[in-house]
């Protein structure tokens, strides 16, 4: 990419880059739905700590699988479906609390699509349009305001997926190009500084929708999910690294089966809120992992308010450093 690098004593990250120890960082979450009513609610906690979450504002719309992109300064909340799909994005600066102001729009109105961000891009791939799915890949400069712009496409058609990122490359994970909540999607991946197609590299363990992902500079852990051919949720959480790609292997699980649920981290950590098996749409369960050992999810807090189908990010994900 042609730029300047040092090392941290641990790896090399970009001019631009922090060393997140793990001491700093919110992460704020977005949106959902406990039975008929959308939440417009957006939350935070402090990553490196547990407690419950803290009331941080509200965005203009209540919505259910909007998706989350942040720079460490801004945090940015995309699209969603309430009742129809939603082209809005609008805007936090997370270091303070307050409610959501109006960014600009996508191309399309969409839901269920994967974001993933770097410390000057946010970039929205795939979803659901409502009536169809699509292959879209767009992007967004966080710390300016306007509509997204074309960034190339995605292999096939997706919706259900998440992002994943380090500093320089996004992953497109999981998913179904269906009625199905998840099938057999190969994953790809993009270089976030540059604009272009997308490239296939792998499947997720077991390949699912309705996942969520969070990430630091080294790892993408994928937790929950559903399955088409699996009843009910799933308690998997998988890992991919991102710099070799690979198809996903087994980390740990959560300790309760659900899907639809919303994760971020920060270097250290990461956070899996919230989610639904079928039946229970109200969970108000956190939980977190540590990103370099493999293990079972430990209680962290409760939400406000338990619902299903949040979005979530941070100010300090692995993506950060890049451009």
């Amino acid at each position: 990419l042609g730029t300047l690098e040092f090392y941290t004593g641990e790896q090399w990250k970009t001019v631009n880059s922090f060393k997140d120890t793990g001491g700093r960082g919110r992460g704020l979450f977005q949106g959902g739905r406990e039975g008929p009513n959308p939440f417009s609610l957006i939350e935070y906690i402090n990553i490196s700590s547990s407690g419950n979450t803290i009331t941080f504002g509200d965005t203009t719309t209540g919505c259910i699988h909007p998706r989350g992109m942040s720079s460490s300064i801004r945090g940015l909340f995309a699209g969603g479906y309430g009742p129809t799909e939603l082209d809005t994005i609008e805007y936090v600066t997370i270091a303070s609390q307050g409610n959501g102001i109006d960014f600009g729009d996508m191309s399309e109105e969409l839901h269920a699509m994967a974001t993933m961000s770097s410390s000057t891009r946010g970039i929205i791939a795939g979803g659901d349009t409502g009536p169809s799915v699509t292959n879209l890949i767009e992007y967004v400069e966080i710390n300016t305001l306007g509509n997204t712009q074309d960034f190339g496409d995605l292999t096939g058609a997706a919706m259900r997926l998440s992002g994943g990122m380090n500093s320089t490359r996004g992953l497109i994970l999981g998913g179904t190009d269906s009625v199905g909540y998840g099938g057999d999607m190969k994953s790809n991946f993009i270089t976030m500084a540059s604009k272009g197609d997308a490239v296939e590299f792998g499947t997720l363990n077991p390949d699912r929708g309705y996942h969520a992902s969070a990430s630091n500079s080294v790892r993408v852990l994928n937790g929950g999910g559903y399955h088409q051919n699996i009843s009910g949720g799933l308690t998997i959480i998988d890992s991919i690294t991102t710099a070799s790609l690979g198809n996903a292997i087994p980390f740990g699980d959560l300790s309760i089966d659900r899907y639809a649920l919303a994760a971020t981290g920060n270097e250290t950590r990461a956070v899996f809120v919230g989610g639904t098996d079928g039946t229970t749409d109200n969970y108000n369960v956190m939980e977190f992992v540590n990103f370099a050992t493999s293990g079972n999810a430990l209680d962290f807090g409760d939400l406000i308010a338990g619902r299903y189908g949040m979005s979530g990010l941070s100010d300090c994900h692995g993506g950060l450093g890049g451009f």
